[in-house]
């Protein structure tokens, strides 16, 4: 379902704050009401909450402006506009309105709407416990050994191997079980670059270019737009 309401108003405070110096705590205050209203309705559009959650990640600082702080917050510097935003931010927020704008559904499972979590997330405790008992082991069996120390040298470096060996398998088991990406995390919440370049001809040029290498694949040689 497409709630064209909600995705219009999201558009437009994207767009004010991309190209027309909306505040942060002012985009924050929109970006929360929607969010708000989508809940309440049990997001009848999922485009809704996944490009809030995605935004909410590439500029978190701008939840914190709402209730006192302005735009010229020393406190909150990202506050002070959308040109202190990286290149890759910057971006999703450009791809974020072209999405709102279309008629798209979002097609991005909801297990992935924040696709950073896909990538970044941390491994687990015991693989770095045990990675840095093998290291420790190695290191020691090294030292004795160079110090002559043959049976209990040959025991830790038996220790340490075996533990790097546990490491290994635990490691490849929890990257088995990292589901996917279900599109190109690059185009989100578009599925693929194709998409993107698609509603680019059918929308014109966005108020605000892409920048870098998104700039290159939607502008550059070979784009018909």
């Amino acid at each position: 379902m497409i709630h064209r309401e909600w995705r219009d108003a999201l558009a437009d405070r994207i767009e004010s704050f991309l190209c027309e110096g909306l505040s942060g705590p002012m985009l924050g205050e929109a970006f929360e009401r929607i969010a708000k209203a989508s809940l309440a309705a049990g997001h009848p559009d999922p485009a809704i909450p996944a490009i809030t959650l995605r935004l909410w990640q590439e500029y978190p600082d701008y939840r914190f402006g709402v209730g006192g702080y302005g735009a010229g917050s020393d406190r909150f510097p990202y506050a002070m506009g959308s040109q202190r935003l990286p290149d890759a931010s910057w971006n999703a927020f450009v791809r974020a309105e072209l999405f709102l704008r279309s008629d798209r559904e979002m097609a991005w499972p909801e297990d992935q709407w924040d696709p950073y979590e896909q990538i970044s997330s941390p491994p687990d405790a015991l693989t770095v416990i045990l990675l840095l008992f093998a290291g420790i082991a190695g290191l020691a069996a090294v030292m004795l050994l160079f110090c002559r120390q043959w049976l209990t040298g040959g025991i830790m470096a038996a220790v340490g191997a075996g533990l790097g060996i546990l490491w290994s398998r635990l490691n490849r088991a929890s990257l088995a079980r990292k589901p996917v990406p279900a599109g190109d995390l690059g185009a989100f919440p578009f599925m693929d670059q194709a998409e993107l370049a698609w509603e680019l001809r059918e929308q014109g040029r966005p108020c605000a270019p892409f920048r870098g290498e998104q700039a290159e694949e939607s502008y550059g040689p070979g784009r018909i737009l």
